[in-house]
């Protein structure tokens, strides 16, 4: 597939949700940081927490810094009661590894929302779109127009490989940080009969391209607003 991919949807800043935020949940992003870089530097002489951060005392400003973006940036974008664990014992234990397959640990001040949302799909958190974030979607629902040559539609998350400039699926398991990457946008697909995809349109947000589907078909039964892994 080969076509132009138009600007993203922005979604809510995380620091609009500190009033959320669990200290516990806080404490425990920070203390798991601490262990891994602490444990990185034992085994890596080019990485040294002090030249990093101009002292321990920074680093520990930063990575409780970490830890409370990363928690409101969860209160706002989480599925929680689809959450299956105990939030702060899995942050100690999952936190640091996610974390630092996004950012490097000498550049923990620069972390912002897109490493929150990178880390997130790194521990496989159920995601919800309402605040417009760009979450990978792979949607299909029947058309119940029994005459169309669609049998189904879909609703793709997507960006362009700007190397080839070729569109791609962005699911669950991609890198939204891959530089490779242009920005996620989503696509609005007919399914024919024999299972092949034909492209209609792209939008900036699930959100528009639902509601083109609509337009198109009112009772297609796409959900107002995706969630990750999806439904």
């Amino acid at each position: 597939m080969q076509r132009n991919s138009p600007n993203p949807s922005r979604y809510q800043p995380a620091m609009q949700n500190l009033a959320q935020t669990d200290p516990a949940a806080v404490l425990a992003c920070a203390l798991s940081l601490q262990s891994a870089c602490l444990n990185l530097q034992d085994k890596d002489p080019s990485f040294n927490i002090s030249e990093s951060y101009n002292g321990r005392d920074q680093f520990m400003r930063e990575i409780m810094r970490v830890g409370e973006l990363f928690e409101a940036w969860s209160a706002a974008h989480v599925l929680f009661d689809e959450f299956g664990e105990v939030w702060p014992y899995m942050l100690e234990e999952k936190f640091a590894d996610a974390c630092l397959k996004t950012i490097h640990p000498g550049a923990l001040s620069s972390f912002d929302d897109a490493d929150c949302f990178c880390t997130a799909i790194h521990l496989k958190l159920p995601l919800h779109g309402r605040n417009g974030l760009p979450i990978p979607v792979d949607l299909r629902r029947q058309n119940p127009l029994s005459a169309s040559r669609f049998r189904f539609f879909q609703i793709l998350s997507v960006r362009k490989h700007l190397g080839d400039n070729h569109i791609h699926p962005f699911s669950s398991m991609d890198d939204p940080a891959n530089q490779s990457y242009g920005k996620i946008f989503y696509g609005l697909y007919g399914i024919n009969g024999h299972g092949e995809a034909e492209h209609i349109a792209d939008r900036h947000s699930y959100s528009d391209a639902r509601s083109l589907a609509v337009a198109l078909i009112p009772n297609l039964g796409f959900p107002e607003f995706p969630k990750c892994p999806n439904a």
